[in-house]
């Protein structure tokens, strides 16, 4: 069963996961020390991002949702969608951290749901361009008013990721930072992979979410920590992260107790 995969999937990271004990690349020990830990998370006890939230958990209005990744589309209250889909406070926290340390110019985000994720990352840096890609014309309406509140710069684009995540690219130049939240299947996940590849440079940051949800996210994922640019990977269970530093000759993955 479906259902059943993560819970399965998560006892398997438990057993496989190390701490900084088990790891001895100074790049990864860093990380894993300065913006892994959880308890970095109070240094944000008051985020416009979970001001956002609790804004959207209080909207009972409803929005007629297309889902252009599962072709199931239909009416939901904002606050379900708040509740059920959008990232926890701990995985919003951590992205903030990790755009935070890596301070990337051009950032592009496939999936801005009411965009809640969207401003823990855009908060994090002083970039140059931020362009976030929604399938869903009214949730992203939704997101769109909570960026002008934040008077936050970031440019949301709708339409099927298919159509639009090339435009946006060329838009970008080069990448410094990609979050893949659009279609957590496997076939659409690689080709968006493929579609950003020519546009990364050695400094990219590119974090894959759900990468355990199913037994396609996580053939997905190990195509893609194996692609021949990927240098080194980090699976956090919810997050995969992958880096292209060319300075590393030797290819590294690690699955990091998060």
């Amino acid at each position: 069963m479906a259902t059943l995969h993560p819970f399965s999937a998560y006892v398997r990271y438990r057993k496989n996961s190390v701490t900084k004990h088990g790891v001895h690349s100074p790049f990864v020990f860093e990380l894993i020390t300065e913006v892994f830990p959880a308890e970095k998370e109070d240094i944000l006890p008051e985020h416009i991002a979970e001001d956002w939230r609790t804004e959207c958990f209080l909207n009972k209005s409803v929005i007629n949702v297309t889902d252009l990744g599962t072709g199931i589309s239909g009416p939901r209250k904002i606050s379900d969608i708040a509740k059920h889909a959008a990232k926890k406070p701990k995985q919003g926290q951590l992205l903030h951290r990790i755009v935070n340390h890596f301070q990337p110019k051009k950032l592009l985000e496939l999936g801005t749901s009411l965009g809640i994720t969207t401003l823990y990352e855009a908060t994090a840096t002083d970039f140059e361009k931020f362009i976030t890609l929604e399938g869903c014309p009214e949730t992203a309406a939704i997101a769109k008013k909570g960026f002008e509140r934040s008077s936050l710069n970031v440019e949301i684009r709708i339409g099927d990721f298919g159509k639009t995540l090339k435009d946006a690219l060329l838009s970008l130049g080069k990448v410094d930072y990609v979050f893949f939240d659009g279609n957590h299947r496997e076939e659409p996940t690689l080709d968006y992979f493929e579609t950003c590849l020519p546009f990364s440079h050695k400094d990219s940051v590119f974090i894959f979410d759900d990468i355990h949800w199913s037994a396609e996210m996580e053939s997905a994922w190990e195509k893609i920590r194996q692609h021949p640019k990927t240098r080194l990977s980090i699976d956090l269970f919810h997050f995969g992260i992958v880096f292209f530093r060319e300075e590393q000759l030797a290819r590294e993955h690690f699955i990091l107790r998060f």
